[in-house]
């Protein structure tokens, strides 16, 4: 086993400056932010364009898309490089809404398949924190295409977007091809596939950073959108078995990804899922993950990415409290 390999990685993030960012990561998630409104922390990604370089340890400093380049079923495990070969297929940010993202929709791998330069993406979030009235769009109500365009045109797109109240704790499960924005004061967690394609629809008349209008990309939303009338507003979690000491619920599982919450009320030991690298959030409490290598400390806000060489975690939750850990991995 390369070395580094038997224990979950720490990684450092990438930050993205957004016209609608903010400075609650700062505030909220102990994040050190450079300066700006910053809306985006990419926390672990494969991409080459956007890399986070593993952080301390014998592998510090090895950007993920090298490290599974040279060793991806050790990184990235069987499973996942038979799918996707050596490449991270999923990628974990947090974002933070000062103000209205656009009203955007990203397409689905039939549509990747036709388009060059197009990138599936589906997504889910976890809503970390959300000021009192705070909501986010998730669909399109009595509209079809041809209603949509008039719509749009006309300077009343949000006649018929659906709209969706949120508050802490809530999970939202958005598949390509759903047009969803999120909604000011709202800060996320969120898994995705390893995709920047966003087409925008409408972008609330503003600027962007450079003082110039955002680019909008009607036509090919207009391809993409699914006009079905939107349905389970809020993903439902259910039980599943799991270990002593730690409590297990799913909230979305596959096809492209998989979506838990672990409660850890006492020290447990968790089996990794089988052939597959994982990823791990901290949303509250604190404690500590480890691997047969090495351990980290967690606390809220910190993410970490268990390699496929782990066969299981020991969860120990620190301060007599529970730690709370949301969990993905490939479906």
């Amino acid at each position: 086993m390369a070395k580094g390999m038997d224990r979950p990685l720490r990684c450092r993030p990438h930050f993205v400056e957004k016209v609608w960012g903010g400075r609650r990561m700062a505030e909220l998630l102990g994040k050190e932010l450079p300066d700006g409104p910053i809306g985006e922390s990419w926390e672990i990604s494969f991409r080459p364009d956007a890399p986070t370089p593993v952080a301390g340890g014998e592998l510090d400093g090895l950007p993920l898309h090298e490290l599974a380049a040279q060793y991806p079923d050790e990184l990235l495990g069987p499973h996942v490089t038979a799918k996707f070969g050596p490449e991270g297929p999923l990628l974990l940010k947090f974002i933070d809404a000062a103000a209205d993202l656009s009203v955007q929709v990203h397409p689905d791998e039939e549509y990747e398949a036709a388009h060059e330069g197009a990138e599936a993406k589906s997504e889910a979030w976890y809503i970390l924190a959300a000021e009192p009235g705070s909501r986010l769009i998730r669909g399109v109500e009595g509209a079809d295409a041809r209603r949509f365009r008039e719509l749009l045109e006309a300077g009343r797109l949000e006649e018929c977007l659906h709209d969706v109240p949120v508050s802490g704790g809530e999970v939202m499960d958005l598949p390509a091809r759903t047009l969803h924005a999120l909604g000011t004061g709202v800060l996320i967690a969120e898994i995705q596939q390893s995709s920047d394609t966003t087409y925008r629809v409408y972008d609330w008349n503003r600027v962007g950073l450079d003082g110039k209008p955002r680019d909008l990309h009607v036509e090919q939303a207009l391809d993409v959108i699914d006009f079905s009338p939107p349905a389970g507003d809020l993903a439902e979690g259910s039980a599943v078995d799991s270990p002593p000491g730690v409590d297990v619920v799913s909230y979305i599982d596959g096809p492209r990804f998989v979506f838990e919450r672990l409660t850890v009320k006492e020290e447990a030991v968790l089996a990794s899922p089988k052939g597959r690298f994982s990823e791990l959030v901290c949303i509250g409490g604190a404690g500590q993950v480890a691997g047969s290598g090495g351990e980290e400390d967690v606390s809220l806000g910190v993410s970490l990415l268990v390699p496929a060489a782990v066969d299981e975690l020991t969860l120990r939750p620190g301060g007599g409290e529970k730690m709370e850990l949301l969990r993905f991995h490939v479906a």
